[in-house]
């Protein structure tokens, strides 16, 4: 199922039709990258607030590989959601980039185990647990 970014005008401006929620799980194009920094088209798993996806053009990711890592404690395996292949989603590798940059909705973590491990890996990668 692939979800089209559409838009329409509301109060004098474009808005996206299909809102991006934390937890979503989307196919990026990561554009701005450099070295062993992912890029390219990868899922990856929104992380930002409900709040910043709806008031800004910015969004919060995750990215996914579905490449074998030597594994970290800031990395979660995650299966199914959406996802064809297992991955690991980087938490050493958080991201922000223009809400231009989603294609299409792959499925979501929202409310699940997965989410509450993805939320204390990128605690551990940032050093706030």
């Amino acid at each position: 199922m692939r979800t089209i970014l559409s838009k329409s005008w509301i109060g004098g401006r474009f808005m996206r039709k299909n809102r991006v929620q934390r937890g979503d799980i989307w196919m990026v194009n990561l554009l701005f990258s450099r070295g062993d920094v992912l890029r390219g088209p990868h899922p990856a798993i929104v992380i930002s607030s409900d709040l910043t996806n709806r008031n800004s053009r910015i969004v919060t990711v995750v990215p996914l590989t579905s490449s074998v890592r030597p594994p970290m404690p800031c990395h979660v395996k995650v299966s199914g959601f959406g996802l064809k292949k297992q991955s690991t989603a980087l938490a050493e590798q958080l991201t922000t980039i223009p809400q231009s940059c989603l294609r299409f909705r792959m499925g979501s973590l929202t409310d699940s185990v997965k989410m509450a491990e993805l939320e204390q890996a990128v605690m551990r990668q940032l050093e706030v647990a």
